[in-house]
C-alpha cells in the first residue's frame, strides 16, 4: 500500500494512536513522518514502512508471505 500525497513536512498535531492489523502504534505531538516510519518498523505489526524518496509518501509492505 502506498500513498500519493507528499507528506515530507507532516507533523502529528496531537498525541494519539493508530492500529495496523490490531497492533497499536502510539504517536506523540510533533512526530514526523520519519519517526512514524520508525515506530511502525519497531512494532510487531506484520508490515514494514518506508518513505518513497521521490514523492515523499508513506509505503507499507507486508512481511507475511501469502499462500500460493
Amino acid at each position: 500500500m502506498y500513498a500519493t500525497v507528499d507528506a515530507l513536512d507532516y507533523r502529528v498535531g496531537e498525541a494519539g494512536y493508530f492500529s495496523i492489523d490490531g497492533v497499536r502504534i502510539d504517536v506523540t505531538e510533533g512526530d514526523t513522518l520519519n519517526s512514524i516510519v520508525q515506530k511502525i518498523n519497531d512494532s510487531v505489526a506484520p508490515v514494514r514502512a518506508r518513505l518513497d524518496p521521490v514523492i515523499h509518501c508513506l509505503i507499507l509492505g507486508t512481511t507475511v508471505a501469502s499462500p500460493s
